[in-house]
């Protein structure tokens, strides 16, 4: 569950603050756009999973999401960035981003934990479970929510 909250945390982070209007744009006009985003999904992964960064499941892991990360998004401008279907395929692009992540409990990756070695403050925020839950919700509240009331708008 460690690596799992925190690359969920990874991706409300490049899917909204680190997404402003212009990436955004970008992104909606074609591949470049879509690749400069799913880099910024897999560094922001890449900061969040450093205590592990020498295992190579990781790696292969990280690369998978940020693989997978620009699949969906290019699907989505493609195919299913229309009009009439804006909060369902910003719903489902959501779900899809979430249930990638979810491979992690097919790997071992899984029961991996971190217990900071010194009392530095840097590394008890980051094995601070609760407080990530807490950034997690507040990405949801302050972005995903206020996107949906913008999309949902006739």
């Amino acid at each position: 569950m460690f690596l799992f909250l925190r690359l969920i945390l990874a991706h409300f982070l490049a899917d909204f603050p680190l997404q402003p209007n212009l990436i955004y744009k970008f992104k909606a006009r074609g591949f470049w756009g879509q690749a400069l985003h799913a880099a910024i999904f897999t560094i922001c992964s890449i900061v969040l999973c450093w205590p592990f960064l020498r295992i190579k499941a990781l790696w292969i892991l990280i690369v998978f999401l940020g693989t997978t990360h620009l699949l969906i998004d290019c699907l989505k401008v493609r195919y299913f960035n229309r009009e009439r279907y804006r909060v369902g395929t910003f719903l489902a692009d959501q779900a899809l981003h979430i249930a990638t992540i979810c491979v992690i409990f097919s790997t071992n990756l899984k029961r991996l934990s971190f217990s900071p070695q010194t009392p530095f403050l840097v590394g008890r925020l980051y094995a601070n479970d609760i407080l990530i839950i807490f950034l997690i919700i507040f990405l949801i509240v302050v972005f995903v929510v206020e996107r949906i009331r913008i999309l949902y708008r006739p």
